[in-house]
């Protein structure tokens, strides 16, 4: 994903670049809407701090997070095996609620960390660091 997010800033704008690749990204996962905006949040926190690894524990924690809440379903609250399209129907509504829930400090960290040149690039400025 930072091989096509770089490239599309170079060739379009950040802001083209990080929606396409956020876009990719929720396109990778199940939860499309969800994962479109963590990915976006994760690209803003890659340009930001002009490093892969706060984005790298974000990303890690999230989804050891989904893994621990899936193993305390399954091993608490699972009376019967359920297929995943009856998972997915019965549970959207939650994650719902937590993208309408997350949306006001979402809107503002997007807000306050939407400032960035093409110089900004954590590539390139990493890149000049070394010289």
């Amino acid at each position: 994903r930072g091989i096509f997010l770089h490239r599309w800033c170079t060739k379009w704008s950040i802001a083209t670049a990080t929606i396409m690749s956020s876009i990719i990204f929720g396109c990778l996962h199940l939860d499309f809407i969800g994962a479109s905006l963590a990915g976006f949040v994760l690209a803003l926190t890659y340009f930001k701090t002009k490093s892969l690894i706060i984005p790298i524990a974000i990303h890690l924690l999230n989804n050891l997070i989904a893994v621990l809440l899936s193993i305390v379903e399954l091993l608490y609250f699972s009376q019967e095996a359920s297929t995943f399209a009856e998972q997915v129907q019965s549970y959207w509504w939650q994650g719902a609620i937590a993208i309408i829930i997350s949306l006001p400090w979402l809107i503002i960290f997007i807000r306050n960390n939407w400032k960035f040149t093409r110089e900004s690039l954590p590539y390139f400025a990493n890149h000049e660091s070394q010289l």
